[in-house]
């Protein structure tokens, strides 16, 4: 991570401006990224990501009369 002086830091609290490096997908305002490893901290964030676009899919997601049916019985 690196501060908005461009030094690295190690711990942000929440109002700390950072810049995180290494990332595929910006994380969500709020979350809490806690890892001593890099890959630990992907694996997490790739996961958040896979969740939210599956979330997102069953919003927008039609519904048909058949499809109703099937889930009433």
């Amino acid at each position: 991570m690196i501060n908005d002086r461009g030094e690295k830091i190690k711990k942000a609290g929440p109002s700390t401006p950072v810049e995180v490096l290494g990332l595929n997908d910006v994380p969500a305002a709020g979350d809490i990224l806690d890892s001593t490893e890099e890959r630990i901290a992907r694996s997490v964030a790739e996961k958040r990501i896979a969740k939210h676009k599956e979330e997102e899919i069953k919003m927008n997601s039609k519904v048909s009369l058949d499809d109703l049916f099937q889930r009433i019985q």
